[in-house]
């Protein structure tokens, strides 16, 4: 004799292949609900980051051109004795038109990057894209107090 209150076991129907489509569907679903979060997370991070970045540039403007001198000097002095008594100024190269008549730059391109030492009165162009230095002058006719003119 059965058990009581048991019910007798469906065998496998016509409704079997209902639940598989309604189960298939519930786990794309889950998927892109998912992938959904993980895309609105990275955006958040990618947004946060980009934010952070604008924030602390606008906070110290000076920190960027302090790093991009770091980095001129830092590739510079690995051919040649640099002044380490003074911070260059640098000047990028925007129109090389204007300055090729002068003979420091007459083979001066476009990006390229001048470093000026008042106190050693001397000259560097340097072109980033080659990791070359192009041209080496001394400064003549410069006080210290002048500072540097052009910024071309």
């Amino acid at each position: 004799m059965p058990p009581p209150n048991t019910a007798p076991q469906k065998s496998p129907g016509p409704a079997d292949p209902f639940r598989r489509e309604a189960s298939r569907q519930a786990r794309r679903k889950k998927i892109l609900k998912f992938a959904g979060l993980v895309l609105v997370v990275a955006l958040f991070l990618f947004a946060g980051y980009y934010f952070y970045q604008y924030r602390k540039l606008t906070r110290d403007p000076n920190a960027a051109v302090q790093n991009e001198i770091k980095s001129i000097t830092a590739h510079i002095s690995k051919y040649m004795d640099l002044p380490m008594d003074e911070t260059p100024t640098l000047a990028t190269v925007t129109d090389p038109e204007k300055l090729k008549s002068q003979p420091f730059f007459a083979k001066v391109q476009n990006g390229d990057k001048v470093l000026i030492y008042l106190k050693a009165k001397k000259a560097i162009l340097y072109r980033p894209s080659a990791n070359r230095i192009i041209e080496v002058t001394p400064l003549s006719g410069i006080d210290q107090g002048q500072g540097a003119t052009g910024g071309q």
